[in-house]
């Protein structure tokens, strides 16, 4: 109990700190992450479907795809069809293969549909 003499006890209050320091660690992870993620949708080109009689030599996510000696694509996945008669290479390619892979879908239809969609206009592909 306390006396009338005796002094209350007061506690030391300091200023409260806006930034605890332990936060710095997991903004910066989350920067990263988000930076990555950022670069890997940019760099990010189209995924195309190629259609083969058989696939010797082809790897999953170890083939490339070259135009003109330039890599512009690698084998993702390789699966065979449903009727087992052709394989089906699924493979992404880089961004600046964007303009090669509209070119060669506009250029040669070689499943054999009769209308695509072409820079916003159908084309009709010769059989």
């Amino acid at each position: 109990m306390i006396e009338s003499g005796d002094e209350v006890p007061r506690a030391r209050t300091r200023p409260h700190r806006w930034f605890a320091w332990v936060w710095v660690v997991p903004i910066v992870a989350g920067a990263i992450v988000l930076w990555l993620g950022a670069r890997a949708y940019v760099l990010h080109g189209p995924d195309i479907t190629i259609s083969f009689k058989n696939a010797d030599g082809l790897q999953e996510r170890q083939s490339t795809i070259r135009h003109r000696g330039v890599v512009v694509g690698r084998v993702e996945e390789v699966e065979l069809a449903p009727d087992l008669s052709r394989v089906i290479v699924h493979a992404r390619m880089t961004r600046s293969a964007k303009r090669i892979v509209r070119s060669l879908i506009c250029s040669a239809n070689s499943f054999g549909t009769a209308l695509q969609s072409c820079s916003g206009r159908a084309v009709r592909n010769p059989q």
